[in-house]
């Protein structure tokens, strides 16, 4: 159980840089999303994996349609993550595009009957997203819990946080549970785990 200060500045961190990616301008959301794609799609890791979780943006997370298409076009799986009872969390396939639901939360899921599961260990590279982050690759969520709890089940995926260069915090307030990530993605940089 985290303490209450812990909460308190996690909480103050977690509205700031919701605060921060949704005030992105749409021009420069764009061109920012278009570079995250453009690395993602360059990044060793990519090239690697055969099997990626990725999500689908909201709430002015990047929007990562570019790096899907192209994805998809080279052959790789891709599974979106669906959220299920007790904050734990599936990696679905969709199986066409009438795979789709608005999910928990009001984000768009894959519906089971019409998806693939895939086991964690299948995973080859996760790409996550956050409300902020710190140059040590820690990250602040929506305060679920959800991917904390997925993560460690995925011993062969590289994680790569996915954000604005804006939700940037010199150090996130991290509590015990919460899982550090391989690296992070910007439109202005990597960012990589000591």
């Amino acid at each position: 159980m985290e303490d209450q200060e812990l909460t308190y500045q996690k909480s103050r961190q977690r509205r700031a840089g919701i605060a921060a990616r949704q005030a992105v301008p749409a021009a420069l959301r764009r061109a920012s999303d278009r570079r995250v794609c453009a690395a993602l799609l360059a990044s060793d890791a990519y090239r690697a994996a055969r099997t990626i979780l990725l999500y689908a943006a909201a709430g002015g997370e990047v929007n990562l349609t570019d790096f899907a298409a192209q994805a998809g076009r080279e052959g790789k799986t891709l599974c979106y993550p669906r959220c299920l009872p007790g904050h734990q969390m599936d990696a679905l396939e969709p199986l066409g595009p009438d795979s789709w639901e608005e999910g928990a939360y009001h984000i768009l899921a894959p519906i089971p009957a019409r998806s693939r599961r895939v086991p964690p260990e299948d995973l080859g590279l996760i790409l996550i997203p956050c409300a902020a982050f710190d140059p040590s690759c820690r990250r602040v969520g929506m305060g679920g819990g959800y991917y904390d709890r997925f993560l460690p089940l995925c011993p062969h995926a590289v994680t790569v946080g996915v954000a604005y260069d804006c939700q940037k915090v010199p150090q996130v307030y991290a509590g015990a549970l919460d899982v550090g990530l391989d690296s992070f993605v910007t439109e202005l940089r990597w960012y990589h785990r000591d």
